[in-house]
């Protein structure tokens, strides 16, 4: 499992619409972007004015802030002649004719400048309509986990700080590499005494996100085949203190309710990455 140790989810934070500029080659064009839905997504809408020309386009663009990999969603509606792309430095890639899916791992240095592009070959005949969301960017800053003995130690100089809090929010960039058995992302679980206050971890195929207000374990899953392998996501899990929830690329996966304990179990374990507390 690699662990990021930066990244964005959605259209947020350095990734925000403010921070991104819409453009257009079409003469006359009357193309748009919509941003009403960000941060879960964007809508870049070709131009279909009639106004001829050719190899024209529409697109939304943005100045890398470090080296790392891109992710998202995709949906496009191509009623004639107009393609989606992704273009790093005026290099376009075309992203589909139509339809919907995912990309992943896609490589930008800082200074780069990433877009998202429709095509407008011939100005008429209907508009292209790109739908980007599930937008990710995780840094070029990672630590790579073996699964059998790799782990960073945070000591238990927090759990002080946690024992008399009933909120919490634990969240990571992972990209697993497998799902055999159970991938510890972060938390203070430790054996034989077998307690904890909180863990965030890769149950096989889905992730799940335990705490102890001092009743026993209480978990949340984001649902079966949840994990993408070889692909970056963004897990977090929640509780607030009456409810657990697990989110995954920022779209709610899982909840479970009723867990309404004032606080945290008391443990002396040491909050770790990458493996139980042992």
């Amino acid at each position: 499992m690699i662990c990021g140790m930066k990244g964005f989810s959605q259209f947020s934070g350095a990734f925000a619409p403010a921070n991104w500029n819409f453009s257009t080659t079409t003469f006359g064009g009357d193309g748009s972007v919509n941003t009403s839905g960000a941060p879960s997504s964007i809508i870049l809408n070709g131009s279909d004015n009639g106004g001829g020309g050719s190899n024209q386009y529409e697109q939304y663009s943005i100045t890398i802030p470090s080296n790392g990999k891109i992710s998202f969603a995709y949906s496009h509606i191509n009623p004639d002649l107009d393609d989606a792309q992704y273009v790093i430095n005026g290099v376009a890639t075309n992203i589909t004719y139509a339809g919907s899916g995912s990309l992943a791992n896609i490589s930008v240095n800082a200074g780069d400048v990433f877009s998202f592009r429709v095509t407008n070959y011939d100005n008429c005949c209907g508009r292209g309509v790109l739908t980007i969301s599930n937008f990710g960017f995780i840094s070029g800053e990672s630590l790579n986990f073996d699964g059998v003995n790799d782990k960073v130690v945070l000591s238990n100089s927090i759990n002080s700080v946690l024992d008399p809090l009933n909120t919490i929010t634990v969240e990571a960039w992972v990209n697993p590499t497998n799902t055999v058995f159970n991938g510890v992302i972060a938390g203070n679980y430790g054996s034989p005494s077998n307690n904890m206050q909180f863990l965030l971890r890769r149950d096989g195929n889905s992730y799940t996100f335990w705490v102890d207000a001092g009743t026993g374990y209480q978990v949340v899953g984001s649902g079966a085949s949840s994990v993408m392998l070889n692909t970056w996501q963004h897990v977090a899990g929640v509780w607030d203190g009456s409810a657990l929830y697990t989110y995954i690329n920022g779209v709610l996966m899982g909840t479970t309710t009723g867990v309404t304990g004032s606080s945290f179990a008391s443990t002396s374990n040491n909050i770790v990455i990458g493996s139980n507390s042992v």
